[in-house]
């Protein structure tokens, strides 16, 4: 339970991500702004009140990131390479498939900094096709300022996913420090 007692804290999960999100719990569809405005309108907010709570909002984008392979360090981006256990991973794109721009990025690298959680950065290689994120996908439908973050992990969307479980563990704690303090 969230200390905060004047702002709404959600905690959204979405389904068929791996399909596209565009089913009707999915992350591109209405269900979250859905969500908001009648929490908001349950609170007797007017429309205009809701537009400002959720543009001075932010949404944190939590999913795994891709840390550096040992077996294929060549396709890791030369001068960002996430490790596991070597803290959350904020996540970049310049195609802005990932949500996160430099006030979201600072915001949550703050907030970690705050509480001692060591954060690395990945970012998409230009040259290499990338997915997208519930983030980003969330935003077509609630601009909120949003950052991407993951936990380091090997062989993703494979069967043998690997990720540490010291960077479980920091997550862990910046989430419960995002809803108690930011």
């Amino acid at each position: 339970m969230s200390k905060k007692d004047k702002d709404i804290c959600m905690y959204v999960l979405f389904n068929h991500e791996e399909i596209g999100s565009g089913s009707n719990e999915g992350a591109g569809s209405t269900f979250l702004v859905n969500t908001v405005f009648r929490l908001g309108q349950a609170l007797g907010y007017s429309m205009d009140k809701i537009m400002a709570l959720t543009a001075r909002g932010f949404m944190i984008s939590a999913d795994n990131a891709h840390a550096v392979h040992p077996n294929h360090p060549e396709l890791a981006d030369p001068v960002n390479k996430p490790v596991l256990n070597g803290g959350i991973v904020i996540k970049y794109n310049a195609n802005r498939h990932y949500a996160t721009d430099g006030f979201t990025a600072a915001r949550f690298r703050r907030l970690c900094q705050t509480i001692h959680i060591p954060v690395q950065v990945f970012t998409n290689r230009s040259d290499m096709a990338s997915g997208s994120t519930l983030g980003h996908i969330s935003n077509t439908r609630l601009a909120m300022p949003t950052v991407d973050i993951g936990l380091p992990q090997l062989a993703m969307h494979s069967s043998y996913e690997t990720c540490g479980v010291k960077d479980t563990s920091y997550l862990v704690d910046a989430v419960t420090a995002f809803f108690d303090h930011m």
